[in-house]
């Protein structure tokens, strides 16, 4: 087993602070908004930012969000292209 040299003031103990609070709330509507996740997939993360701290939710809701919208984009550009692509045959 390995020992971490890294140890926490309070081990295993968060502040919840009314920022934490806002960055969770932001976080889990993030998560809910992801269509590249499935149901199962949003409840895990969902659960993964309850034990995140408040500079860890902001980048994962910002991560998540630049995520969908990558992916949107691309639907995009897929769906512009598909009517084209039809009309040849």
């Amino acid at each position: 087993m390995e020992i971490s040299t890294v140890q926490l003031t309070n081990p295993g103990v968060y502040e919840f602070t009314d920022e934490r609070g806002k960055r969770l709330r932001h976080y889990n509507e993030a998560v809910r908004r992801a269509q590249f996740l499935d149901e199962d997939q949003k409840k895990k993360w969902q659960m993964l930012g309850y034990l995140l701290d408040t500079g860890q939710l902001a980048e994962a809701e910002r991560v998540i969000i630049s995520e969908d919208l990558a992916r949107l984009k691309t639907r995009q550009k897929l769906n512009a292209i598909k009517p084209k692509f039809e009309q040849r045959k």
